[in-house]
């Protein structure tokens, strides 16, 4: 299995709106009940969005973040902190 850089994680996040990334994040939870795991629901979603399964993965694991589903740091925390570069 071929591993992503970061650089290349940024690029693959960064060439999807965000809306495009909200509508997968959506078919994620949306489909999860069809599959036998989250991760199953994102490898069948992801290659119809067109992103890398890890890509995807990283869009729910935050979108989990910002609403308070999953413990760390939520989106305008990490945009908004002048220690953490992106």
């Amino acid at each position: 299995m071929r591993r992503w850089s970061h650089d290349e994680e940024i690029n693959e996040a960064t060439k999807f709106s965000p809306e495009v990334r909200e509508r997968a994040v959506r078919m994620v939870f949306e489909s999860r009940g069809d599959h036998g795991s989250q991760w199953a629901a994102i490898e069948s979603i992801a290659p119809k969005i067109g992103c890398s399964t890890q890509t995807l993965c990283n869009w729910v694991r935050q979108h989990e973040r910002d609403t308070g589903q999953r413990d760390g740091m939520t989106h305008p925390v990490i945009h908004n902190s002048p220690d953490i570069v992106c």
